[in-house]
């Protein structure tokens, strides 16, 4: 019995998977096989990555200083605003102080000569248009910010660009790629030339995407393209410095209330790792627990500092110290009430903004780090 069930079952499923494909008119599309090559290039040859849209731009830069090499991401957002319609005014005063007719009332005309009333959707008296909705008002935002780690392996996945396959699109349409409307374009700067790649639509029922260079189609893993489309969010660096503890060999930390270098012993070692000063290399120092709220400190969004309202001064400086490399940290607060905080991070090669509870708690427990 169960046997009969079970074939019955398979039938129907094959009745239907049958059905769907009978009726689809979706056009056919060849292949050419598997993954193929849309251009050539070693990831030194790619300099600029973009994606352009109708609201929003994001372009990855490579840049370096005296710190090595980064990337630096540009967004700029197009949103409208549309202008607000002045409200409608009643029972105001009219020209000669009679009061105006409240809404609804229809107003009398015993008085009006004949031809100078004025109808719904008419000129008015003095021969004046009625009054059209503003357009719209287009704000653009930009923000720059160091690329995070996925922005870094975006070189990578550029150079070359790999597609799942090509398409011959003998029988389909640009509709059907969504080249009609794309999503946006992709811009390649590789050897100084500029390579375009346009995005159309998806797959159906999957989120792979036809893409366009010359007049070569491609199917692309939407994956290869997400995070650029999505660089504001998904390609911003927020860590303060690149060491994490395990890391990190030793600490100075600035205060009003002078400079202090701590020592992490036994750091390969986790269940023996301890903080220590370096007069006293034995004893285990509670600076530790105050660099967790430190490392959890992240940046909350990149500004400029011509921008921050109110005076800022330092509230503490740190410098983390690796095997080969030192980043310092700046710690900035405001003189609003409660204060804000703001970081400016070497590694960063910006100015952050924190949340104000983390980093009000570190600075409130400094002054006793600084004292032990």
């Amino acid at each position: 019995m169960k046997q009969v069930a079970v074939l019955a079952t398979l039938l129907a499923i094959s009745m239907v998977g049958s059905y769907i494909v009978w009726t689809d008119d979706s056009p056919d599309v060849t292949t050419t096989g598997d993954e193929v090559m849309v251009y050539s290039a070693n990831p030194a040859d790619v300099t600029t990555l973009a994606w352009k849209s109708e609201t929003v731009d994001i372009v990855l830069e490579r840049k370096s200083d005296t710190k090595g090499e980064y990337t630096w991401v540009t967004t700029t957002e197009r949103k409208e605003k549309k202008a607000k319609k002045p409200p409608k005014s009643h029972g105001e005063e009219g020209e000669e102080g009679e009061e105006g007719v409240p809404e609804g009332i229809e107003a009398p005309t015993d008085d009006v000569p004949p031809g100078d009333g004025a109808e719904p959707g008419a000129e008015g008296a003095e021969g004046e248009e009625p009054e059209a909705d503003e357009p719209a008002e287009v704000i653009v935002t930009t923000m720059s910010f160091r690329g995070n780690k996925q922005a870094e392996e975006m070189w990578d996945s550029f150079a070359p660009l790999m597609a799942l396959r090509e398409l011959k699109p003998e029988d389909a349409t640009q509709e059907f790629f969504g080249f009609d409307e794309p999503d946006g374009t992709v811009e390649v700067t590789r050897k100084g030339q500029l390579q375009s790649i346009i995005v159309g639509g998806e797959t159906f029922g999957g989120r792979d995407k036809y893409v366009k260079t010359g007049d070569r189609i491609f199917l692309l893993d939407d994956q290869a393209i997400r995070p650029l489309q999505f660089g504001k969010t998904r390609l911003l660096e927020r860590n303060l410095q690149p060491l994490g503890e395990p890391e990190t060999a030793s600490v100075t930390i600035t205060s009003p209330a002078g400079e202090k270098t701590f020592v992490q012993q036994n750091r390969d070692d986790r269940a023996q790792a301890k903080w220590t000063t370096q007069e006293d290399p034995e004893t285990e120092h509670t600076v530790g627990t105050w660099l967790g709220k430190v490392y959890k400190m992240r940046a909350k969004t990149y500004v400029l500092e011509a921008d921050i309202e109110g005076t800022l001064e330092v509230a503490f400086t740190y410098e983390l110290k690796g095997d080969t490399e030192s980043w310092p940290v700046q710690i900035l607060k405001d003189d609003k009430t409660p204060a804000n905080y703001y970081a400016k991070p070497t590694y960063l090669r910006g100015v952050v903004e924190l949340t104000r509870s983390l980093a009000s708690d570190a600075v409130e427990d400094l002054e006793q780090i600084m004292a032990d």
